[in-house]
């Protein structure tokens, strides 16, 4: 998932609404390439710096990078070993998700599977803000099929 994308609440809104991609060679148009080649081949990339890039070539290829982009999200706690304080090291993606003020954001989590929870360092944290602000993103994320949650104890202020 890159940070640096150019798309907006718009280009989602859009996305349900693709054609084939228009082939030209300057003035001249050329003959479609069908689909399925176009599938085969996007179906090969992984890496999510090509699929980010992909994404702004037209509105076929976003709507089959999106989906593959915001597939699975990390959420990390890191344990900061000098001032024995755990703070919070999520993706950019998921911190204006958790502001809840881009509506662009909270659109994308339609496309989310997994979700990953996880802190880092010697034992496992007690992760209260999981109760408030981040399981009402977990609920937006209406798709999700996998939750993951590592080297966490969960307060009982969640259930």
């Amino acid at each position: 998932m890159s940070d640096n994308s150019g798309l907006t609440p718009t280009t989602v809104r859009d996305l349900e609404e693709w054609s084939t991609p228009e082939r030209r060679r300057g003035d001249q148009p050329l003959d479609p390439i069908p689909n399925e080649i176009y599938l085969k081949i996007l179906s090969d990339m992984h890496h999510k710096e090509d699929l980010s890039k992909l994404a702004l070539v037209c509105r076929f290829f976003a709507s089959i990078a999106i989906p593959r982009l915001f597939k699975k999200i990390f959420i990390r706690f890191e344990c900061d070993q000098l001032s024995k304080t755990w703070k919070e090291s999520h993706t950019r993606f998921y911190n204006v998700l958790r502001e809840g003020d881009d509506r662009f954001a909270v659109s994308l989590c339609r496309y989310i599977r997994e979700c990953e929870i996880h802190s880092t360092g010697r034992e496992p944290t007690t992760i209260v803000s999981l109760a408030t602000g981040d399981m009402k993103n977990l609920l937006s994320m209406r798709n999700l099929t996998t939750l993951d949650l590592r080297s966490l104890d969960l307060s009982p202020a969640l259930f």
